[in-house]
């Protein structure tokens, strides 16, 4: 009978002087049972341990919605699905679910809730597996979504992942990828985390389509190899793309806008090799790209504007290409240490030279070069200063004097926007037809003059 009914019909009458003391124990009972069911708790009853060890391998297991306390362990080829909203509580440390040493495991529609906060608890943990597929989950308040550890040819696809309350520091990481190969995570949404993304050891890998917000790093990479980041969107993290002693990478097609804290930047590339950087829209953030210890890497058309500083380059090497971006509504398009930086081929809005032969070039090379942007690379501190009057004077001290150095970025070829160009000289031709007017009116008017 179901509980709230039943108490809904006991009559309990007055204990008289000789009341029976079992009815007295049997109200407290019943009323202790309907309070702790007006919280709205309702532990699941079967052991879901227990089902998964009895179904048979390629089977399905179906989790029902409700409060479990048990974690749980999977070794063997399963479909699990979920039902309504599960909530796991329990004061263990221990995933709420654990594949292991297994393969074709299948998991999806699944809404996994943490009862409370919980700083070390992770939702979903892989080990020691291939052919994994997570789908269609929900996870909520965990301090570590979803973990992979050597773990290979397996899918993440459409996660919702939402992290605890409190500094990033304090938080676990949304997905995690320690020594895997061949991974796929796409559409998927991460949000307040550590970092969205953590990716070490790992090869081949693709991370496509997601959102990261709130975190900070949104992708980070470590120590990996052949991995490929496309059409993310990363958005209002402390950095959005940081990659590290990585190699053989592809950045393609994302946009990585609104990292505007003190130590904020859209992507960071350091100390890699063989990267490609194309067709990503970079907008909004306080560094829009920082470059620094990499080689024959690739960074090609790119829209770069908007940025406190739009490219920052450290120890930028010769080996490396940078052309056909577009750098536009940068305050400081790029800044360089003391080694600068050689590039070719890209757009600035804030070139003020001509292309005369119209070959799409400008005649004269773009330099940027400005002490000021070398001192904030070296001393972070320095921004706040930035467009103060003394360094306003500075810089267009320096853009006065028209020195050409080697140091600082030097673009030998800056684009020429035809339609810029054209406009540009036709304002100047219309002057000159002016002045030529005027000189000829004053020389006509002389000579009038003269013999009268």
């Amino acid at each position: 009978m179901d509980m709230m009914k039943a108490i809904a019909i006991i009559h309990i009458k007055p204990f008289t002087h000789g009341g029976n003391l079992k009815k007295m124990l049997c109200a407290l009972f019943v009323f202790a049972a309907a309070g702790f069911l007006a919280e709205g708790k309702i532990f699941a009853q079967e052991s879901l341990q227990k089902k998964i060890d009895q179904a048979e391998p390629g089977s399905t297991v179906i989790i029902k919605s409700g409060i479990y306390n048990e974690p749980i362990t999977i070794s063997k080829p399963l479909v699990i699905k979920g039902e309504g909203r599960i909530i796991f509580s329990s004061q263990s440390d221990e995933s709420f679910i654990t594949v292991e040493h297994t393969s074709h495991v299948v998991i999806n529609h699944l809404s996994v809730e943490a009862e409370q906060d919980r700083n070390e608890m992770t939702a979903i943990t892989v080990k020691d597996s291939s052919g994994i597929e997570l789908s269609n989950i929900e996870i909520t308040r965990f301090n570590q979504g979803v973990e992979l550890f050597n773990v290979k040819d397996s899918t993440l696809d459409m996660l919702s992942i939402k992290g605890v309350r409190g500094h990033f520091s304090k938080k676990g990481n949304g997905i995690s990828l320690f020594g895997t190969e061949g991974i796929t995570v796409r559409d998927s949404e991460i949000d307040q985390v550590q970092d969205g993304l953590y990716i070490e050891e790992d090869e081949k890998s693709r991370v496509l389509d997601n959102l990261v917000t709130g975190s900070r790093y949104g992708i980070h990479l470590m120590y990996s190899k052949g991995v490929t980041a496309a059409g993310n969107t990363l958005k209002k993290n402390v950095t959005g793309l940081m990659l590290m002693m990585t190699n053989q990478t592809a950045i393609r097609d994302n946009r990585i806008l609104l990292h505007t804290d003190y130590n904020g930047y859209g992507l960071v590339l350091f100390e890699g090799e063989a990267i490609v950087v194309k067709g990503n829209e970079i907008s909004e953030n306080a560094a829009g790209m920082s470059l620094q210890k990499i080689k024959n890497s690739e960074i090609v058309d790119n829209k770069i504007m908007a940025n406190q500083t739009g490219v920052q380059f450290i120890h930028y090497d010769e080996s490396n290409q940078m052309s056909g971006n577009e750098l536009y509504g940068n305050i400081l398009s790029a800044a360089s240490d003391v080694r600068g930086a050689g590039v070719d081929g890209n757009e600035w809005d804030d070139y003020r030279g001509f292309d005369l032969d119209r070959d799409g070039f400008g005649d004269t090379p773009h330099q940027v070069k400005d002490l000021f942007s070398q001192l904030m690379i070296n001393e972070k501190p320095y921004q706040f200063f930035f467009e103060a009057p003394s360094i306003v004077a500075l810089t267009s001290l320096e853009k006065k004097l028209q020195v050409e150095e080697e140091t600082g970025v030097r673009d030998e070829r800056p684009v020429v926007n035809p339609a810029e160009d054209k406009e540009q000289g036709s304002f100047h031709f219309v002057f000159f037809l002016a002045g030529a007017a005027i000189f000829t009116g004053g020389v006509l008017g002389w000579r009038k003059i003269a013999s009268s």
